[in-house]
């Protein structure tokens, strides 16, 4: 424990931060009640009178000396005569000053000598549960639920703890920033991009095209050996479920419909009729593999044969040294897997609704089709890009939408 300055010649005001006993005397006397300590303010206390620095010892022996000073302060046998005191100075500002610091004075030396007591009896409780060597239990993931928009989940995880945040290694901006788009946005691009979904009210029939990843993310350290498993291949096959089956129809006369519908749908804008028109192919495109269908109908498919991969990260800015720099690397390994769901269905009446609606799951908004690409280019950032865990080959996320998540591995 550190020897006791004398501070009779020091100033009294209500925030002293150099000694948050008497801050805590002084908003004692301001608020004329009594107050609630926090943790982080007992921890001020310990580390700023006390030079008793914990953040970097085992947390149950921090636990234990946090609930012996809230005991220590709560039986210190001078509130009595304190209150008094304040009393008087709330009425006579300042005129029991020399009084008051001989109140700081005493309660120092009172915890001071109460903290040396417990000093060994505290090691000595935990010293077994710290050298104990604790058994990882690999079958149980710890799971932890995080909410975030898309942009902070992309910078959430700081590579190495940050010195100037208490060594937390959770980057959480008090704005987002916003990132202008590198490259060129196509329709494809955006119909493929995850969590879009592109509604089609038409002449007999409505349909549904959404993006519906397999998102999983893990927290890693790689400064840490790691095992690197081979990607199973993905079971591309359309899976389909059928609602209450109404009528049989033959693929390709469905998709001729479909294309015969550019007649009907109602398209105010150029860039309606050419996310249409995409539309049209990249459905095409999707149910080409697929038998005759059953309407009306669920269908989904896994695109690509493996999944893809990326890490997320922000890195430390300080001026201060980074501790135990050469022991982290913490990045959220983000993996996906691209796959699109298909709602169809036929109906003889006639849609009154005829047009395009476009919602974005990322910004929980819905549009009209035509106003798709001015949404993009104001709402969306850039985007790391990813990498295929087949052939570690690294994309660009927006070309990889445009392509339909598809590439070539050889």
């Amino acid at each position: 424990m550190a020897a006791l300055d004398s501070y009779d010649t020091m100033s009294i005001n209500s925030d002293d931060e150099e000694r948050p006993l008497m801050s805590l005397f002084m908003k004692l006397i301001d608020n004329k009640q009594s107050m609630v300590l926090t943790n982080a303010q007992i921890l001020n206390i310990l580390k700023i009178e006390f030079q008793m620095e914990l953040s970097y010892i085992h947390e149950l022996e921090k636990d234990i000396y946090l609930q012996c000073m809230k005991k220590f302060l709560n039986d210190w046998p001078r509130w009595d005569e304190f209150d008094e005191i304040a009393s008087t100075m709330r009425t006579k500002q300042n005129t029991q000053g020399e009084k008051l610091k001989q109140y700081y004075n005493d309660l120092k030396i009172y915890l001071n000598r109460k903290l040396f007591e417990v000093k060994d009896l505290i090691h000595e409780s935990i010293k077994d549960v710290v050298n104990k060597k604790e058994v990882a239990n690999y079958d149980k993931d710890v799971v932890l639920e995080i909410r975030s928009t898309r942009s902070q989940l992309n910078e959430l995880i700081f590579r190495r703890p940050h010195p100037d945040l208490h060594n937390s290694i959770f980057n959480i901006p008090g704005t987002p920033t916003k990132i202008t788009v590198c490259g060129t946005r196509t329709i494809a691009s955006i119909i493929n991009w995850p969590s879009i979904s592109i509604t089609l009210n038409a002449y007999h029939m409505t349909l549904k095209r959404s993006m519906v990843p397999i998102l999983k993310h893990k927290l890693i350290n790689k400064k840490l050996s790691q095992l690197k498993s081979p990607p199973e291949k993905l079971n591309t096959h359309i899976q389909m479920k059928d609602l209450k089956v109404t009528s049989e129809h033959d693929k390709d006369k469905f998709l001729k419909e479909l294309k015969l519908q550019n007649n009907f749908v109602i398209c105010s804008s150029d860039i309606e009729k050419t996310l249409f028109s995409t539309l049209s192919n990249i459905i095409y495109t999707d149910l080409k593999t697929t038998p005759n269908l059953s309407l009306p109908a669920i269908l989904r498919k896994k695109i690509p044969n493996y999944p893809y991969v990326r890490y997320l990260f922000s890195e430390v800015t300080t001026s201060k040294p980074l501790p135990d720099s050469n022991n982290y690397d913490l990045q959220l390994e983000e993996t996906m897997i691209p796959q699109w769901q298909l709602s169809l269905r036929y109906d003889t009446k006639l849609c009154s609704d005829l047009g395009i609606t476009v919602e974005c799951g990322e910004c929980n908004v819905s549009f009209a089709g035509a106003k798709i690409i001015e949404h993009f280019e104001e709402m969306h950032q850039a985007e790391p890009d990813w990498q295929c865990t087949k052939c570690d080959k690294t994309f660009d996320a927006i070309c990889l939408s445009d392509s339909g998540w598809i590439h070539d591995c050889s």
